[in-house]
């Protein structure tokens, strides 16, 4: 039984050349993540697979934090298949689609079972250069761009993470350390650890290329992206991370400090965007920098790191189902048009907002309560936990709010059934996995929902002149000549509005460099370099 680990991440691999066939082959998409999600539930939480033979020696396994991680991995990559295929149709290119989502699949699966570092490494890097290929997918002028964009934060993120494994093999003499055998790293180790998989994460400040990637990818693709494949971030982390080991105080602070800032601000962000995948982006942006600060108190907190990491298993699979539920009903709603299926999006977006006595809201509450340690770190997170339990509401009311604009004109088809099986499944499985429902947030949740739907309702008009004031990749984009800067954009649209003469951008600009979005990503990974070795000379081991 214990080879179904080894089918988990093989089968995928194996299928990549049929799915580019004919219509016969093409439906072997949907057996890709079987073999992953037969393993998730039929193999008991401690298995492992020796392959000696393999590579330098292949270590496969599924603790029950890994079990966890391939159940909802598996799980959204089976409804992002069959949501590929049912819209094969209207894709011209639809084999070139299917071709790297069976890759991207088989590096997703692959690095969540893998205990060694060479077969996570090749897991990490499989899913990350075959993700290009659904970033690119459409071929637009857009998405050409976001591809390079993604791709260069990739490979930045790739070679910090080969740097660290060395590393640590350097040190440990193992290429299967054990988690005690991790303790000891040096703070150029632990950069590399951070910084790399901060990339993965899209953990703000190293998140430009994914409110890129997101709106250029389709629909199917963005749903593994954005609840899959940035989770295995948090896999990563737990592998690498002296978590349980000895303190680490100052890194410790370095994932609170950037995770909650970071959560708090790419939710702002998050509620002036006018595209919904992208508004969706920020909102992943948000969850995964909390889930960063929580892993700072497990760094600060050892004795409380395995509840913490348990807990943030269970928030990423709701986070990840219903992400991947919101981003494939962008696809069904702007195809078909049912007031029906509009009801029915709002489930995911209500259990993501925490709703209370929802998936979301116990899963928010469990980890809470892993988090409620005492220290100065674990009241940080907790109090940002609070402003997220009131800007999330507001997220969702802006998301659903802009997909009220969307009028598909197609008729309904049982093309929709594997997305209504995600939003079942998203509203179901969670519950399973806590031991009751909770209120959660309520007041703060409804507290948010208020304030959301008053904005909404036009009772706040100053707001909206800011509304599409910060483009997606906000960061990268204060680079081009072509954008004006932001208050010079409020200030513009505030006088159209009020049929005054336009307003020329501000003096600012003088000395914003008119360089390319394309040319700042490309400074990237030298700046991350030249960082690190500062970080080395600062704080040696």
């Amino acid at each position: 039984m214990n080879l179904l680990l080894l089918a988990s991440w093989l089968v995928p691999l194996l299928l990549a050349p049929a799915v580019i066939a004919g219509n016969r082959c093409r439906w072997l998409l949907i057996a890709a993540p079987l073999p992953a999600l037969a393993a998730a539930w039929l193999l008991p939480a401690g298995s492992q697979l020796s392959l000696p033979w393999l590579l330098l020696g292949t270590e496969l396994g599924m603790d029950g934090v890994q079990r966890l991680f391939l159940t909802f991995t598996a799980l959204l990559w089976l409804a992002a298949s069959a949501h590929c295929l049912a819209s094969d149709g209207e894709d011209p290119h639809g084999g070139r689609l299917r071709l790297f989502m069976t890759l991207a699949m088989s590096g997703n699966i692959g690095l969540i079972l893998s205990t060694d570092m060479i077969s996570f490494y090749l897991g990490f890097a499989l899913m990350g250069l075959a993700s290009f290929g659904l970033v690119v997918h459409t071929a637009t002028r857009a998405a050409r761009r976001a591809a390079r964009v993604y791709l260069i934060m990739t490979l930045a993120s790739e070679f910090l993470l080969l740097i660290a494994l060395l590393l640590i093999y350097q040190r440990t003499g193992l290429l299967a350390p054990a988690p005690e055998q991790l303790s000891g790293g040096s703070n150029l180790e632990m950069a590399l650890l951070f910084v790399s998989f901060a990339i993965k994460a899209g953990l703000f400040g190293f998140h430009v290329w994914l409110p890129l990637a997101h709106p250029a990818a389709p629909v199917s693709a963005s749903a593994v992206l954005s609840g899959a494949m940035i989770a295995t971030a948090l896999v990563g982390w737990f592998t690498f991370l002296p978590l349980g080991g000895a303190a680490q105080p100052f890194w410790g602070w370095v994932f609170v400090v950037s995770g909650a800032l970071g959560a708090t601000l790419a939710a702002a962000i998050g509620l002036l965007q006018q595209d919904p995948k992208v508004i969706l982006a920020y909102s992943s942006i948000s969850k995964m920098s909390l889930f960063a600060a929580a892993i700072g108190v497990a760094l600060h907190q050892p004795a409380a790191a395995a509840a913490i990491m348990v807990a943030i298993t269970v928030y990423a699979l709701v986070h990840g189902l219903c992400k991947g539920a919101l981003f494939i009903g962008v696809g069904v709603i702007k195809q078909y048009h049912s007031r029906a299926l509009f009801g029915l999006l709002v489930i995911p977006a209500a259990i993501l907002s925490g709703a209370p006595f929802a998936g979301g809201a116990a899963a928010k509450d469990l980890l809470s309560g892993a988090l409620d340690t005492g220290g100065a770190a674990a009241t940080t997170v907790l109090l940002f936990f609070g402003v997220a339990a009131l800007v999330t509401p507001m997220l969702m009311v802006r998301f659903l709010w802009v997909m009220t604009h969307y009028r598909g004109t197609a008729r309904l088809s049982q093309r929709v059934t594997p997305w209504l099986l995600l939003i079942l499944t998203a509203a179901l499985l969670p519950i399973a996995l806590v031991d009751a429902l909770t209120p959660g947030s309520a007041l703060l949740w409804a507290l948010g929902l208020a304030l959301a739907l008053l904005v909404s309702s036009g009772r706040a008009p100053w707001l909206h002149p800011l509304s599409g004031t910060i483009p997606a990749g906000d960061l990268i984009e204060l680079f081009p000549q072509r954008w004006p800067t932001i208050a010079a954009r409020v200030h513009s649209r505030q006088a159209a509005a009020a049929a005054e003469r336009s307003v020329r951008p501000l003096p600012i600009r003088a000395w914003i460099p008119a360089i390319s979005a394309d040319r700042a990503a490309s400074l990237a990974l030298p700046l991350v370099l030249l960082v690190l070795l500062v970080s080395l000379w600062l704080f040696p081991r």
